[in-house]
């Protein structure tokens, strides 16, 4: 469905299941009509989808942290991209996003490689921010969700 174009009056709100360095956005209207659906890659190909779980941990702690930076800065590239596509495609204005709430993480590459729980789940936060920080045309809640289903606070995105 994706690319073509539904209408909704009072905006729509994209749903968010990610993956690893791929995502599907589910759109819909204030109705609860369907307005899109697409998976969406969120990394440049010839990048690793996992580089926190996998690839940076045989690499020396510099070029850990340049291949994690290389990586976050595709997914913002890609989250864009795909986002602005919605947008496109869809005539109603996207007034909020939602995704799985991303746990909290050490602040560096190094404190996240050390710590076994934070490199099994540093990938898929870095997937969610990209996707929840990206600056949009309208202005919105990003509302999220833990995989049960609760819902957490709201924050703009």
């Amino acid at each position: 469905m994706g690319g073509r174009a539904r209408e909704s009056s009072g905006g729509a709100v994209v749903g968010v299941s990610d993956h690893a360095g791929w995502a599907v956005l589910v759109t819909v209207g204030r109705d609860g009509r369907l307005l899109d659906r697409r998976r969406v890659v969120l990394v440049d190909a010839g990048l690793p989808v996992m580089p926190y779980h996998a690839d940076a941990q045989a690499l020396t702690l510099p070029a850990a942290t340049a291949l994690v930076a290389r990586v976050r800065e595709s997914a913002e590239r890609c989250a864009a991209a795909a986002l602005d596509g919605v947008a496109t495609a869809v005539s109603a204005p996207i007034r909020g996003l939602a995704l799985r709430v991303c746990p909290p993480l050490p602040a560096t590459v190094a404190e996240r490689l050390s710590d076994y729980r934070s490199k099994n789940v540093a990938d898929w936060v870095m997937y969610r921010r990209a996707l929840a920080t990206r600056p949009r045309r309208a202005a919105g809640p990003c509302t999220g969700s833990t995989p049960g289903g609760h819902s957490t606070t709201r924050r703009p995105y």
